[in-house]
């Protein structure tokens, strides 16, 4: 047995113990046996001994990270004794066993000072994110204001409204038009990905007729398709209702199509659109160029666009499938895939609820909803 103030004295005095000290950092076992047989220049420990009834201890130091840190003892007061390497080893196991949960808890102090850390550095960069995308959206704003007159007044001299131009007059301005027509709708792309990353882009759900849309979206790019001798093959059924935000869906109808068209050389692009259960499928397919498997995932990347002898000739910003996949995601809810092989054609699937999952059943109906951010 030890005296009951023997801790609070040990904790007190150990830098009083030069000559024990010194062994304890440079030896894992101190052993004293009898207090008789210490050195002389042990006699501030013989003295600690006497004072608290030990006649012979046992002591196995810890390290942590190379550092002396402590030990665990065993004395005994009623006679001089030998410690059996059964106690030593003891003593080493419950020393390793509190080591290693020193080294946890420290390890999971230091895990949750950096997750803070992270947590608050990942807080600022979202910030940082949002207040890029409203620059962006702002100064695009700023931007497509002047772009607009230019483009409208080159349009009223090419009819011919502020009177005769030449020829040559006639060429230079439509390529005016042409190329400001062109930054606009790069504009207008950048401006839809910064309201919808800044998460400050409205949706407003609303019934329409999937057919209406689809003939709405042939008219647009019909142009475009028949300066190349495609032909369109559709097959919509004309019951087949949506309570979706048509303007975004029919943004992402004719982005597929003006895809198809742009990639496609020769033959047919097909829309096709099924109803599956409480989801749209529509699915445009194309006999172009085709894409390399390796490539697939690049096509869902901003200003990313694919090798091909089309390239230059199809023109583009690399942002009209970035776009077209944060619209389907983000705004509408349903999801985007596509097949395609190389020289055959390419083959993508928008899948939307009939439904959009934010509806107040209740009422059906919504004004507005702010979108969210992932």
């Amino acid at each position: 047995e030890l005296p009951n103030n023997y801790i609070d004295r040990l904790e007190t005095d150990l830098d009083a113990l030069p000559w024990w000290l010194g062994l304890m950092k440079e030896k894992e076992v101190v052993m004293v046996n009898n207090t008789e047989q210490l050195p002389a220049e042990a006699e501030r420990f013989r003295t600690f001994m006497v004072t608290n009834n030990l006649k012979s201890l046992v002591d196995v130091s810890r390290t942590y990270e190379g550092e002396f840190i402590g030990f665990l003892r065993f004395g005994c007061v009623q006679s001089t004794r030998s410690w059996e390497d059964e106690e030593i080893a003891l003593l080493r196991l419950v020393g390793q066993i509190i080591t290693n949960a020193l080294q946890r808890s420290r390890a999971d102090s230091e895990l949750r000072s950096y997750a803070g850390e992270l947590e608050d550095a990942n807080t600022k960069l979202k910030e940082l994110d949002k207040l890029k995308s409203l620059f962006i959206a702002s100064m695009s704003h700023e931007l497509r204001t002047p772009l607009n007159s230019i483009i409208g007044f080159t349009g009223i001299i090419l009819q011919g409204l502020t009177g005769a131009i030449t020829d040559q007059q006639q060429n230079q301005l439509q390529r005016v038009y042409k190329s400001a027509k062109h930054l606009l709708n790069l504009i207008t792309d950048v401006i839809d990905i910064s309201k919808i990353e800044a998460g400050r882009i409205d949706v407003y759900p609303d019934h329409f007729l999937v057919s209406e849309v689809i003939e709405e979206a042939l008219n647009a790019i019909s142009s475009q398709a028949a300066d190349k001798d495609l032909a369109i093959d559709v097959k919509v059924h004309d019951d087949i209702t949506l309570f979706q935000d048509r303007k975004r869906f029919l943004q992402c109808i004719i982005n597929f199509l003006s895809n198809a068209v742009k990639y496609t050389e020769q033959g047919t692009i097909t829309l096709q659109v099924d109803k599956n259960g409480k989801y749209a499928e529509i699915k445009v397919s194309d006999t172009g160029i085709g894409i390399n498997s390796e490539d697939i995932s690049k096509l869902f990347e901003p200003f990313e666009r694919l090798d091909s002898h089309l390239r230059i000739k199809a023109g583009g910003t690399g942002l009209g499938l970035y776009l077209t996949r944060k619209i389907i995601d983000e705004l509408l809810h349903g999801s985007i895939s596509v097949q395609s092989q190389v020289g055959v054609g390419s083959t993508f699937l928008m899948k939307v609820p009939v439904d959009h999952p934010l509806t107040d059943s209740s009422e059906n109906q919504i004004t507005s909803i702010e979108a969210g951010v992932t």
